[in-house]
């Protein structure tokens, strides 16, 4: 069975595109930053035998051991969906430091490390 990780699994486009990925045949493992998020789309992917998992994209050295342990598990991934994203709704110039750090880490080198 051909594998899909899909990061940003939990709602909205993300759950979307693992719902058609597992209707299409696919195990698919769906990623949130909380286990309340991981459960929850454990439990939407349940008819097609799809599962969360908890992982935060921030934290680069947990990705190269995130994906080898996927990868003992299921010998490869087929598709990769990078879902994931954050907002930090303020104008530029009052983001501070930490939450400018956010972003970048989330949606770019989460992504590219990914």
């Amino acid at each position: 069975m051909p594998v899909a990780l899909i990061t940003g699994a939990s709602r909205g486009i993300g759950l979307a595109c693992a719902s058609t990925l597992a209707q299409a045949g696919y195990h698919v493992i769906g990623t949130a930053t909380s286990q309340k998020g991981a459960d929850q789309i454990t439990q939407h992917l349940k008819p097609w035998g799809g599962e969360g998992r908890v992982l935060l994209l921030q934290d680069h050295g947990a990705l190269a051991d995130f994906v080898a342990a996927l990868l003992e598990e299921h010998g490869e991934i087929d598709v990769l969906v990078n879902n994931a994203g954050i907002t930090r709704d303020a104008l530029t110039l009052r983001m501070s430091a930490d939450e400018w750090q956010d972003v970048i880490d989330t949606n770019l080198s989460g992504t590219f490390f990914l």
